[in-house]
């Protein structure tokens, strides 16, 4: 599942649903964020810690600039783009 984090994205494995249901509700906020520029969402999900499989924790993101930037990030090319005319 796709989490962001410490001001990256990650993919980690849950162990369990509750986990997962967690996850989900944070995804949900970053898209209603993103969509409608509202992140009351996000601010319900504040200070939340989720682990991954192995234990690893991690704090979810939920500033909204943090969560923006990572996302334009994320829609950079990581090769550059070679123009033929």
């Amino acid at each position: 599942m796709t989490i962001f984090s410490n001001n990256k994205r990650f993919n980690i494995e849950t162990k369990d649903s509750k986990t997962a249901s967690i996850i989900g509700r944070y995804n949900s906020a970053v898209a209603h964020y993103t969509q409608t520029g509202d992140p009351s969402n996000l601010d319900k999900l504040k200070g939340m810690v989720v682990k991954d499989a192995s234990g690893k924790q991690y704090v979810l993101e939920t500033r909204p600039k943090r969560v923006i930037a990572i996302l334009e990030r994320l829609e950079e090319p990581d090769v550059p783009t070679i123009y033929a005319i």
